[in-house]
């Protein structure tokens, strides 16, 4: 065993003595949080849980507060809070210098042996995030990154007749996707939109131009910039974004709003996000025009934050209904393009 796993089984072997009331009298600090553990070790929920050993769902609650953490649930908890420098760097295999991100999810997607469809699906997906995380070029890596994304939340609308028919256009399909993705690990996705990404989320949410409504009511004679049709709409949209954002960083939340609230982001960020994607993907901007940097920049960095989240949280749960994939390659396919060469 390495020493690093002597230390943290040293660490817990002190940890529940203790716990069972063995060796010295100990003041007893206030309770831990096993979300706070947890952040701080980087870790996902479906990391976490087998740490804890208990399944994932039992995990879940925990966080949710449906059940209390005591006794030597909660001395592992400090064991491992205490050990989070080590387990970030070593025992999980987390990116540091030497080690990328995509290169710790590309093994992630490489190991779903049991879901060759989910796993095509995000090779498809990690394919295109490579590519744009290579790119200089902002209008190029904004575009990349959309294409990463679509690969990942897409159907293939000719042969999933499991879908609905309102689930026929874009913005359907994605608050779909949204359902799914964001309940498997809501805190995660919901500390992202409303810490890192607070500023630069609002400041793309407040743009007119990535507004679709904006655009409808442009016209050909004088503008009115305070009282255009739908004016009133967009200034409550970003106000009802900044007010989640702001109540999740200051835990003014039931145990459900992380929820809900991540996925009333998204939907509108994610609107925007494909007002810029038409704009570039329809040639309805000029390449680095500066009318437009300043969206392009915030959209390349929110989608390449996002995205990489996304995918992680679909390839730990392989069991989730991710839909038929678009374009499939099957064996036979494979097998005919072989013999035309």
């Amino acid at each position: 065993m390495s020493t690093l796993g002597n230390e943290l089984v040293q660490s817990l072997t002190e940890a529940l003595a203790h716990a069972r009331g063995e060796g010295p009298a100990v003041v007893h600090p206030p309770p831990v949080s096993p979300r706070e553990v947890r952040l701080q070790a980087s870790l996902t929920q479906a990391q976490m849980a087998p740490l804890m050993g208990m399944s994932l769902s039992g995990y879940r609650k925990w966080e949710q507060g449906a059940r209390s953490v005591s006794g030597p649930a909660e001395t592992l908890l400090r064991a491992i809070q205490d050990m989070v420098p080590a387990i970030s760097s070593s025992d999980r295999g987390v990116p540091d210098s030497s080690t990328s991100a995509l290169s710790v999810l590309n093994d992630k997607v490489q190991a779903l042996d049991d879901a060759p469809h989910l796993r095509h699906r995000l090779r498809r997906s990690v394919s295109w995030l490579q590519r744009a995380n290579d790119e200089s070029d902002a209008d190029a890596k904004c575009v990349f990154l959309w294409i990463a994304f679509n690969a990942a939340y897409a159907i293939d609308r000719n042969t999933d007749y499991s879908r609905t028919a309102e689930e026929g256009n874009e913005r359907q399909r994605r608050r779909s996707y949204f359902a799914k993705v964001v309940p498997l690990d809501a805190e995660r996705i919901c500390g992202l939109l409303a810490n890192e990404l607070s500023a630069v989320i609002l400041k793309l949410v407040g743009n007119e131009y990535v507004y679709h409504e904006f655009w409808k009511s442009v016209g050909d004679g004088p503008f009115n910039w305070t009282s255009w049709p739908g004016r009133a709409r967009f200034d409550q949209e970003l106000n009802d974004i900044d007010v989640r954002l702001h109540q999740y960083r200051n835990r003014h939340r039931s145990s459900k709003r992380p929820i809900r609230d991540a996925k009333a982001v998204l939907t509108v960020l994610f609107d925007r996000l494909y007002v810029l994607r038409n704009q570039l993907m329809h040639g309805c901007a000029t390449h680095q025009g500066h009318l437009n940097r300043q969206q392009v920049s915030d959209g390349a960095s929110i989608l390449s934050s996002l995205v990489p989240v996304f995918l992680d949280i679909m390839a730990d749960n392989p069991s989730a209904d991710w839909g038929a994939i678009s374009f499939p390659v099957r064996d036979d396919i494979r097998e005919d393009r072989r013999m035309r060469r």
